[in-house]
């Protein structure tokens, strides 16, 4: 489990048995959460983003991160006006790295700012964006174990 602070400083990694938590609040559940935020709070600019990019995203099995989950799954108010669009959708077909920067792109243009996407396939997870940039022919894909470089992280797969 990931432990936070009001700052992005107040970060802790912790493990802790399933039978000491009370619910899961996945990326997608976060989402469904959205209409209970204040008017006041749905107006910082990172809400505004969420709301204007899940039609674009209707097709994929997704949802978000970072403080705008945080703040979805405890109702603390983590975003402030300069909190990023963190997505993280769960792994799709594979996509070309032409077919990757054109979502990319299509969000960038509909939320007004840049997204970060995060693929993920159980424990692994790689950005995708460094995938459609191809500025080297291998990518970080991030492990349970930590970090490897893959040539493919569509067909990745985790390692005990």
């Amino acid at each position: 489990v990931g432990i936070r602070g009001y700052q992005k400083s107040q970060r802790f990694a912790a493990a802790i048995m399933p039978t000491d938590w009370q619910a899961p609040v996945t990326p997608a559940m976060a989402l469904n959460r959205l209409p209970e935020l204040t008017a006041a709070r749905r107006q910082l600019p990172a809400f505004q983003k969420l709301a204007r990019v899940q039609s674009l995203l209707s097709a994929y099995d997704w949802g978000v991160g970072g403080s705008l989950q945080f703040e979805l799954a405890t109702g603390l108010p983590m975003v402030n006006p300069n909190s990023d669009l963190d997505i993280i959708m769960q792994r799709p077909a594979p996509m070309s790295p032409a077919q990757a920067l054109q979502l990319i792109e299509r969000l960038k243009v509909i939320a007004g700012a840049h997204a970060d996407i995060q693929i993920v396939h159980g424990q692994l997870g790689f950005s995708l964006e460094e995938y459609a940039n191809q500025r080297a022919s291998q990518i970080m894909m991030k492990t349970a174990h930590g970090p490897i470089l893959v040539t493919d992280p569509w067909h990745a797969e985790e390692r005990d």
